[in-house]
């Protein structure tokens, strides 16, 4: 409405300059209402750019935008209706698109249940999974009481539980320029397209003639090597988590990569696919199952960075054995186009203080515990609040 007011003064503030300058040129006027028909004259073009199609379509824009929330925004009555006791995780998503509510957060619950939490208009609506189902629903007004619950429940199954300050969360690490970003100019070098690259990954090491093994390894070689600085990240299997929270398990080994080289693959899917973490294991099970949605991740750094290496084959020099999915060339083999470059410890060790434990559940992640040197473990934790 002031919009319009705005150009129906501008115009007639357009049309007195006219008639002032035109009085003036005819010397009919003095120079003092001239000058008053200047100051008209920028009435009329502050008015005409106030309202001018772009800024009207902006301000469109935004009361679209401010109704369609309005719109979307709930009570916790009626997100208690929506998101109900024994739905599955699956339904729980498609329930969250369809009626466009927010989750907010994800929080630890213990015993690899977690909740997702949902801001509604009155407060927040917290619902407990495992992952696969959703076993109660229970509403807050506060978010200090949502951070509450989380606590009380973590101490229900671990006693000795520390509030600390996360450092290696997602958005901590979003900045991170993976391999992923540098590799166009090493492939540059070598006279190879990226679709080459991917294709040349995949090849049977047996089948690599004397130049792509020269090639290949030069690619791999080019990637900077690891330092007691550097942030690595383990992923476990949604099984072994709580064998880290609860202290059977105190070490970190096997195949590893650089937190930078995997922070900003969050999906369950490409997770499994981007780190070929599709194989089975000694009783010919997947411990990443093809329907599953949570696993684990260690970011750490290790004093142990001699006992590193490059998974390299024999034809690259190296000594890895190991059977498909391993490429034996120093990368995983991704079929998504991510590029991963991937490190074995030759055995477990403990990971430098103050590494984190998170659990991810459907591409969002919670800490559950960080490694306390002094104490030889990693300790159940909550994050406080950013």
């Amino acid at each position: 409405m002031l919009g319009h007011l705005l150009l129906v003064d501008s115009l007639i503030a357009g049309i007195v300059c006219i008639v002032l300058l035109i009085l003036f040129r005819a010397h009919k006027t003095s120079k003092f209402l001239y000058g008053i028909g200047i100051v008209f004259g920028l009435i009329f073009v502050i008015g005409t750019v106030t309202h001018s199609p772009s800024n009207t379509e902006t301000s469109s824009v935004t009361a679209e935008k401010v109704e369609a929330n309005q719109k979307d925004s709930k009570d916790t009555s009626e997100l208690k209706a929506l998101v109900t006791n024994g739905m599955t995780d699956k339904e729980f998503q498609k329930e969250k698109e369809k009626a466009a509510f927010q989750q907010s957060d994800l929080i630890a619950l213990g015993n690899g249940e977690v909740g997702y939490v949902i801001k509604a208009e009155d407060g927040y609506v917290v619902a407990d999974t495992n992952g696969e189902t959703i076993s109660s629903v229970e509403t807050f007004k506060t978010a200090d009481e949502v951070e509450q619950y989380e606590l009380n429940e973590v101490k229900k199954v671990h006693k000795d539980v520390r509030a600390v300050d996360a450092h290696y969360t997602a958005s901590d690490l979003e900045s991170l320029e993976d391999f992923d970003q540098k590799i166009n100019e090493v492939l540059k070098r070598v006279n190879l397209t990226k679709k080459e690259f991917n294709e040349l990954k995949l090849k049977d090491v047996k089948t690599l003639t004397s130049h792509e093994i020269e090639v290949m390894k030069a690619i791999r070689d080019s990637v900077s090597p690891l330092t007691k600085d550097t942030l690595l990240q383990k992923t476990i299997p949604a099984k072994d988590i709580e064998k880290y929270v609860d202290g059977s398990y105190t070490a970190v080994g096997g195949y590893v990569a650089k937190a930078e080289d995997v922070h900003d693959i969050t999906s369950y899917k490409d997770f499994v696919e981007s780190l070929r973490l599709d194989y089975t294991d000694g009783s010919g099970k997947r411990p990443f199952p093809e329907e599953g949605s949570t696993y684990g991740v260690i970011k750490f750094k290790s004093q142990a960075i001699s006992h590193v290496d490059i998974p390299y084959g024999t034809v690259f020099g190296g000594k890895t054995t190991d059977g498909p999915p391993c490429t034996l060339n120093g990368f995983t083999g991704s079929r998504n186009g991510e590029t991963v470059p991937e490190f074995k410890f030759d055995n477990y060790y403990p990971p430098a203080n103050g590494a984190e434990l998170y659990q991810v559940v459907n591409g969002e992640e919670v800490l559950l515990a960080t490694y306390v040197a002094e104490e030889k473990r990693f300790v159940p934790a909550v994050a406080n609040p950013m």
